[in-house]
């Protein structure tokens, strides 16, 4: 059964008023104006994506962010964003040319901390977080990062658990973590 679009677009006042259904699943809202703009309302959050689904391409599933954190204008131009570098056939995950992220702030960040001084082990700490960053959230834009704060606690989790599930890690406990058997 195919979904069909509202005839006009997704506006604040409406989205206020959105509800899940009442069997308890999350509502899906489509925009009437951008093709594959959506809104889902579930329990706890209301979040815009984009989907884009062309035949003989890779499909784009992307979250734009949570309401009333990102308002639908924002969220409506940054689907619009999405769906015309789409057309352009230009990476839709990969930060545009001057976008400022975690990757290419890095080395300058670093250069100002020797240029100021720092210690050696205070170099070697700032080193160690970033290894410990995904390639995905290193190169985030930092505009996008600040407009969707899941992705960031997304990432700690997914580090706590790759530290967590190390094998031959030491925890906290200073006990050796994984692969171990204990013999009776």
């Amino acid at each position: 059964m195919a979904r069909t679009a509202r005839r006009g677009k997704l506006t604040d006042v409406l989205i206020e008023r959105l509800t899940p259904r009442p069997d308890g699943r999350e509502a899906i809202v489509r925009d009437g104006v951008i093709p594959g703009f959506l809104i889902r309302c579930g329990r706890r959050k209301k979040s815009f994506e984009i989907r884009i689904e062309r035949k003989g391409r890779q499909k784009v599933f992307k979250t734009l962010g949570a309401w009333p954190g990102v308002k639908a204008d924002a969220a409506r131009a940054a689907a619009h964003d999405v769906l015309a570098r789409y057309d352009r056939r230009e990476p839709i995950s990969d930060p545009r040319h001057g976008d400022m992220t975690v990757a290419n702030v890095w080395p300058l960040y670093r250069s100002r901390l020797i240029d100021n001084g720092a210690s050696p082990k205070t170099l070697e700490g700032y080193k160690f977080a970033f290894a410990r960053l995904s390639e995905d959230i290193r190169n985030v834009p930092f505009r996008e990062l600040a407009a969707n704060p899941i992705l960031m606690a997304d990432e700690i989790e997914a580090m706590r658990n790759r530290t967590l599930a190390a094998p031959g890690d030491v925890g906290t406990s200073g006990m050796k973590m994984g692969n171990s058997r204990r013999s009776l």
